[in-house]
């Protein structure tokens, strides 16, 4: 006889919580963690180059809708657009003025509909930063590597900057269930974050893999 088991929500990432091996809780470097970790955040990613002074952009389809007067930052020295004009959602252009310097195509933006808060989400992999302070491993722009997993989810909020945040070092963890697994094909997980969580020195994990019966 089989056994199925129904979950009200998402499957945690934990598959035996009395498995986890906790390290010590670390403040998190919100000033070096990317605007991609938005609560609520609109990706604006270009389709196709845009010159300087070009007062329309072209970009993949919206996810929703982002207004007029919205301040578009594409991350370099002088890389921004301000719309003059709302874009719907699904658009596949913006109108903005006159653009002070060209833009590259997939040179990415994010716009916030709401709060601006980053919100770093339970089970990302995690990294330690030489200031003992933590940043996600996909955020590591140095040579800083895999320390640990993020507990429970984390928000950038005014007084809680100084906020300590639990770090799993040990137990047995479902890896497709975590935020940074890629479907295990393009490397990013299984031959980097997960070998570097599992070298000796930095934790002891055992990585499975969760399936259901789900459609």
């Amino acid at each position: 006889m089989s056994r199925t088991t129904y979950y009200d929500e998402a499957k945690p990432f934990v598959v035996n919580e009395h498995s986890l091996v906790r390290g010590t809780g670390r403040q998190i470097d919100w000033t070096q963690v990317p605007i991609r970790f938005g609560g609520d955040a609109v990706l604006v990613k270009l389709s196709a180059a845009a010159l300087a002074d070009a007062t329309s952009i072209s970009v993949d389809a919206l996810s929703a809708a982002v207004p007029a007067g919205t301040l578009l930052h594409f991350g370099q020295s002088k890389e921004f657009a301000k719309t003059t004009a709302a874009a719907a959602a699904g658009a596949t252009s913006i109108t903005v003025e006159a653009l002070p310097s060209a833009l590259e195509d997939n040179d990415e933006a994010y716009y916030w509909p709401g709060r601006e808060a980053k919100r770093i989400p339970a089970g990302t992999v995690m990294a330690k930063l030489s200031s003992g302070k933590v940043i996600p491993r996909s955020a590591v722009t140095g040579s800083e590597t895999s320390t640990g997993i993020l507990e429970s989810t984390a928000y950038e909020e005014v007084g809680l900057a100084d906020v300590g945040h639990s770090q799993i070092v040990g137990g047995v963890i479902f890896e497709n269930l975590l935020p940074d697994w890629d479907g295990g094909t393009s490397g990013n997980w299984t031959d980097t974050y997960k070998d570097e969580l599992i070298a000796a020195g930095v934790g002891s994990f055992v990585f499975e893999r969760y399936s259901d019966s789900t459609s």
